[in-house]
């Protein structure tokens, strides 16, 4: 028997006869490497592809925080405003330069440019903050004659809630 297998090993070695177990394992080995080539492949290409989605989001996010950097030095006076109209213009020609077309909105839109921030909202005061509001007995006379004339419960009321912060 032994001698049998080493005949067989002998001649499978000078490539003549090769057993037919031996043959069906490589065979066997060929095909699952071919088949973990191709699911290799398979996700090589799917990683390729979200690489290129995730580069092309990063890209976007760069040109995005560039164009705010640029409105931000030009002193802008409202952001949204200024971002929109820009990204519209850079979409219109394709690879506009940011700082052409902010040069080209400063040219056509003044007004949205300049050091004046309480157009924005951003900086200016509140709903309920009164400019140049009155204080003191200036303001406690005029809302008297003002509730006086007009004989309003309101005039009154606003008379009477300073007139209680007065004394207190």
């Amino acid at each position: 028997m032994e001698e049998k297998l080493q005949a067989e090993r002998q001649d499978w070695d000078d490539g003549q006869v090769v057993p037919v177990g031996e043959a069906i394992r490589y065979r066997k080995r060929a095909q699952a490497a071919e088949q973990q080539v191709e699911k290799l492949s398979q996700e090589l290409s799917d990683v390729q592809r979200e690489f290129a989605t995730v580069k092309e989001r990063l890209d976007e996010q760069s040109r995005e925080s560039g164009l705010v950097e640029s409105l931000v030095k030009a002193e802008v006076n409202d952001m949204e405003v200024g971002r929109l109209l820009a990204r519209q213009r850079m979409a219109d020609v394709e690879g506009k330069d940011v700082e052409k077309v902010i040069e080209e909105l400063k040219a056509e839109r003044p007004g949205l440019f300049g050091k004046d921030f309480r157009l924005s909202g951003v900086l200016g005061p509140t709903a309920g903050v009164r400019q140049g509001a009155e204080t003191g007995r200036a303001a406690l006379s005029r809302l008297a004659e003002k509730a006086g004339d007009s004989r309003s419960r309101k005039d009154l009321q606003e008379y009477m809630r300073l007139r209680r912060g007065m004394i207190v």
